[in-house]
């Protein structure tokens, strides 16, 4: 196993230097050891969805992606070095304006990225928006708000005038979202940013297979691993083992003798001291299927 080593780099303007495994990625770092979880993890770092979008000197890159090694002696800024409640960047004030933050996870790598464009570009076409963002992916807003944030922030930085967005009346007032300062600026908290003495972590045990039956669960292989706390299965259950009320007919853990219905289905749940000794164990757990007979169309 490698040996730590010691990295230094400047982030948010603060120089640090810490001891890290060769081989951890940019976010890893950024999330675990600096506890800068602004910065979010969205493809399972495989660097599609852009979430993990922080600037190194300058540039938007996928932090995913980036070995840490590759940061020595560099400036990273991440969405908490940009600004803050009080003192927001001008791209950051804008997605607030422009009401382009809804759900809020993709928000900081989409500012960032918008952010190395605008000190590229002073003065983008509407196509080089769009390219500049094609690597960031956003499941709630169309994009129109967010584009309409970038050509609003270009213009502010600028020192232009910015067309003042018109509001529709609502009942009560304001449009703006009550935690859209959070969100830009990298305060506001998912599930995976929580952080608590000791805290467990979980993985699920899933079918490689379309269609098959459930013959056996055989927990002991990872329950020999060290650090490995649990292993659930459908018998551990002590309610309803489905999604009443929300999936027809769906169950949460396959039982034995039941059936798995589509690739990814879920059969047991692993918990343990760190994700990466739950996903370790997920895949020690041994589990028996009999194919069934399985269609790919309608």
């Amino acid at each position: 196993m490698a040996e730590p080593k010691s990295l230094a780099f400047t982030h948010n303007g603060h120089s640090t230097t810490i001891e890290v495994k060769p081989g951890r990625t940019l976010l890893d770092v950024l999330r675990q050891d600096l506890n800068l979880t602004g910065t979010k993890q969205a493809c399972d770092n495989e660097g599609e969805c852009g979430a993990c979008t922080v600037l190194v000197d300058g540039e938007a890159i996928r932090s995913c992606l980036t070995p840490v090694e590759k940061v020595a002696g560099r400036r990273v800024v991440t969405i908490e070095g940009l600004g803050t409640g009080d003192h927001l960047h001008p791209v950051q004030q804008a997605f607030v304006d422009c009401g382009a933050v809804q759900c809020g996870f993709c928000t900081p790598g989409m500012i960032l990225s918008a952010v190395a464009l605008l000190a590229r570009e002073p003065k983008p076409s509407r196509e080089q928006i769009v390219g500049a963002m094609e690597g960031n992916l956003c499941r709630c807003t169309g994009y129109s708000n967010i584009i309409e944030a970038i050509e609003a922030a270009a213009a502010s930085m600028r020192r232009e005038a910015v067309p003042r967005r018109k509001e529709s009346q609502i009942i009560g007032g304001s449009q703006m979202r009550v935690d859209a300062k959070d969100k830009v600026t990298g305060a506001a908290l998912y599930a995976e940013d929580i952080q608590m003495p000791g805290l467990l972590f979980a993985a699920l045990v899933r079918s490689p297979l379309p269609h098959a039956r459930v013959l056996k669960v055989d927990a002991s292989p990872a329950l020999r691993l060290s650090c490995v706390v649990r292993v659930l299965t459908e018998a551990d259950i002590p309610g309803r083992n489905d999604l009443e009320g929300y999936s027809r007919n769906e169950h949460l853990l396959a039982a034995t003798g039941d059936s798995v219905r589509m690739v990814c289905d879920a059969v047991a749940l692993v918990v343990a001291e760190t994700v990466e000794l739950a996903r370790e164990a997920a895949a020690a757990v041994h589990v028996e299927y009999k194919p069934l007979p399985h269609t790919y169309d309608a």
